[in-house]
């Protein structure tokens, strides 16, 4: 959606443009244009150092930045021609990672340069820290081609410092009549030609003089070749056996100073400056902004004259920038407000001539050419852009999501996930998935057979995407059998980061084995967990502690020490009375009452102290009692118990059995399904609704947002709908339509008895949108 307002001397913009959006879907969009087009792509990249600067967040889970990086990588290599290059800029923090995607992407053999890059000073916040570990000045440039045909153009750059110094201190002799034949010139020495045009020889008039007539300053060297050769004059010109032109000097060569002022361009780059770089452009760009020189460089390096530049993360708009002042036509991408900020205001000033920084000096740069601004069409957050309505189902009940926060969605699970984004990232709760565990086999409703990196390059970009909707508290369950339990874990570790692991659930899935040709029955699956962030993350768990058992506070062996017993604080079992202090020891126990005890209505009146053996100090006594626990006494003797308070949330084990958790089995799911649909129709492998409940419990209350990317049969809907939360579940098979909408409808009908329906209370309620991803 192009912006007149924001464009300028659109007109004669040619393929200039700024595009504000999201660049994986700028990129997916401009695709049909750009294929097979672009010259050169400089990647500039979030270098996800954990911070937050002022323009941008740069801090992702380590496998969500590569899948972020992975993606865009795809579609920028389609878009460059055949000798098209791509810079991507980096530090050491991501660099070995980067350079892994694009060998993966481009091919090994692709890969032209690594470039290193001087991009700091020996100042500022880095040297604090200088005495620990080295300051850190460098960055890298990865090069790339698209196919054998790239490559970079070759460049020279002049002597810098004490290396340029060192060739001016053999040049000391200037040629006074360079336009006549050599056999007619006359060398004299610089200083000599200094005072003849009235000018002191002082070491700055030297210097001044060498480099603005480095063309005619020269120097004798030896040479074997010109050594036995003689001409009647002092100088004669010389073409060698080969066709090589020397100067012969009186039996020596002569050089030319404008021969070594510069070197062809290596790969390591120290000369550019980073100092002042608020200047350029006239905007402000801390953490972000790249040299004008730097990319000068590269375009200079990579294309010619009206060659097209893209660059998907415009940030300040340097790149586009420097490629108007060069000549070449640009794309530029930029998803944050900086685009409107900083990027066309730039571009205006560029345009109108109007920007003394940079390189507009170097390039003679007086203004022209334009741009055009464009926009990616907004998506309605509320029916989500491609989605269409099939139908709405709710009733009204205030205890209940209502049916706008409900959706069942029909189609791809990925492009639902992108089309539903300004929805739920970061919204919700939990996510439940149930991906095919690719058996090799095909059932009623579903095939579960593909090659192995097939079915982890399907299900990499789709964990991508659920990683961005959870909430920072967020926790992701996913149901897995042992076959693939550990590439889902590698995905997983890759995506959320190793840390973020909550650990393996192990489910009884069957009370009774079945062997079908294996050696080894197998009666369990895994549910693996994981946080988005593990230092949020709730503690999972499952119900509350029931009332403890009494546990003796005497324990043989542990020395003699007092407790105090404050008024009230212990029960007695004993009946009203009034004890008298005294030794209470028998056998091997010891305990004796050291004041007078009155207990009325089954506890103490005042204090007492008891001296005995004990396995508690006073300290964590007084703690136990502080936290609503209770000191039983029976009878006399007294024998103090400890007994635990229930009511406590109660952490789950991983274990989730038949024996712990009276855990449900797909044999109990397959009856679920058998009286939901029918025999005929009833759903292959669905999970039963216990399990899926204990799940959701253990970190989501009511109203949280569930999310079910695999919905099945929509087990994880209903429950979630019966346990009080709301749900998105997306489906791309037919049985959306045929088991999941009806079976929502059931329980919002109240006529879904099975399952969870008596625990929780169901008796129906809420609703659901049911919408369908519209062909394109």
């Amino acid at each position: 959606m192009f912006d007149a307002a924001l464009a300028h001397r659109a007109r004669v913009a040619g393929d200039n443009l700024v595009v504000q959006g999201e660049n994986l879907a700028a990129l997916a969009a401009l695709t049909p244009r750009l294929a097979g087009r672009v010259k050169c792509v400089y990647l500039d990249p979030p270098y996800n150092t954990g911070g937050a600067f002022e323009h941008y967040d740069d801090a992702r889970a380590h496998g969500a930045w590569l899948s972020l990086l992975r993606d865009r990588l795809e579609l920028l290599h389609a878009m460059l021609r055949p000798d098209g290059l791509l810079f991507a800029q980096i530090d050491d923090r991501e660099v070995a990672y980067l350079q892994t995607l694009l060998d993966e992407r481009f091919g090994r053999e692709r890969r032209v340069a690594t470039i290193v890059v001087k991009m700091s000073e020996l100042s500022g916040v880095k040297m604090t820290h200088a005495h620990r570990r080295l300051p850190k000045l460098k960055e890298y440039l990865l090069v790339y081609g698209r196919s054998p045909t790239a490559a970079l153009r070759p460049l020279r750059q002049e002597k810098q410092g004490a290396k340029l110094d060192r060739y001016l201190g053999y040049y000391t002799r200037i040629i006074e009549n360079p336009d006549e034949p050599p056999e007619a010139w006359r060398v004299v020495p610089l200083a000599a030609h200094l005072a003849a045009h009235g000018i002191a020889p002082s070491p700055t008039a030297l210097r001044t003089l060498q480099l603005a007539e480095r063309h005619r300053v020269v120097y004798r060297t030896n040479n074997a070749l010109l050594a036995g050769l003689s001409f009647p004059t002092k100088i004669a010109r010389v073409t060698s056996p080969g066709g090589v032109e020397y100067v012969w000097w009186e039996g020596k060569q002569m050089l030319f100073l404008a021969d070594h002022c510069d070197e062809p361009l290596g790969d390591l780059w120290s000369d550019i400056s980073t100092i002042n770089l608020n200047k350029e452009g006239g905007v402000s760009f801390p953490k972000g902004k790249k040299p004008e020189a730097l990319l000068a460089r590269l375009l200079e390096l990579a294309t010619a004259p009206g060659d097209l530049v893209l660059d998907p993360f415009a940030g300040s708009g340097t790149t586009g920038a420097v490629a108007l002042k060069l000549g070449r036509r640009f794309v530029l991408i930029e998803s944050g407000a900086q685009a409107v900020t900083h990027v066309v205001p730039r571009l205006r000033r560029v345009v109108d001539g109007a920007d003394a920084h940079g390189v507009t000096r170097a390039t003679g740069w007086r203004g022209g050419s334009g741009f055009r601004f464009a926009r990616l069409a907004a998506a309605k957050p509320r029916r989500g852009a491609g989605l269409a309505e099939v139908r709405r189902l709710s009733r009204r009940d205030p205890h209940a999501a209502e049916a706008d926060e409900n959706l069942l969605v029909h189609g791809d699970n990925l492009a639902a996930l992108a089309l539903l984004a300004p929805r739920l990232d970061g919204r919700v709760r939990c996510v439940y998935i149930d991906p095919p565990y690719n058996t090799g086999r095909a059932f009623s409703h579903y095939d579960d057979a593909q090659p192995v990196d097939a079915w982890s390059d399907e299900l990499r970009p789709r964990l991508a995407a659920l990683h961005d909707t959870l909430a920072p508290d967020g926790v992701l369950f996913a149901s897995i059998d042992d076959a693939h339990l550990v590439r889902i874990v590698l995905l997983l570790d890759e995506l959320f980061g190793a840390a973020n692991s909550l650990g393996r659930l192990v489910w009884e899935k069957k009370r009774k084995a079945s062997f079908r040709g294996g050696k080894l029955a197998s009666v369990t699956e895994f549910v693996v967990a994981y946080a988005k962030d593990h230092a949020h993350a709730p503690t999972l768990i499952y119900g509350t502690t029931a009332r403890g058992k009494p546990h003796p506070l005497n324990h043989a062996g542990n020395g003699v020490r007092t407790l105090s017993f404050p008024a009230g604080a212990v029960r007695f079992g004993c009946g009203d009375q009034s004890v008298a202090p005294g030794d209470m020891s028998t056998g091997n126990v010891i305990a004796r009452l050291l004041d007078a005890v009155t207990i009325r209505r089954g506890t103490n009146v005042g204090p007492f102290r008891l001296e005995g053996e004990w396995r508690y100090s006073q300290a964590r006594l007084d703690l136990a009692l502080d936290g609503g626990d209770e000191v039983v006494i029976e009878r006399l003797p007294f024998r103090p118990n400890h007994v635990k308070r229930g009511g406590a949330p109660r952490k789950m084990k991983n274990l989730l059995s038949v024996a712990h958790y009276d855990m449900a089995t797909y044999e109990d799911a397959a009856r679920e399904s058998e009286a939901l649909f029918g025999k005929g129709a009833a759903f292959d492998y669905p999970k039963p609704e216990r399990l899926v409940a204990t799940l959701l419990q253990s970190v989501t209350r009511p109203g949280d947002l569930v999310l079910d990317a695999y919905a099945g049969s929509g087990t994880t809907a209903a429950v979630a709908h019966k346990l009080g939360r709301r749900w998105v579940a997306i489906e791309r098979g037919e049985q959306a339509v045929t088991h999941c909408a009806p079976r929502l409808a059931r329980v919002t009908a109240g006529r879904d008895p099975g399952g969870v329906s008596d625990e929780a209370g169901w008796t129906g309620g809420g609703g659901f949108r049911f919408l369908r991803i519209r062909a394109s």
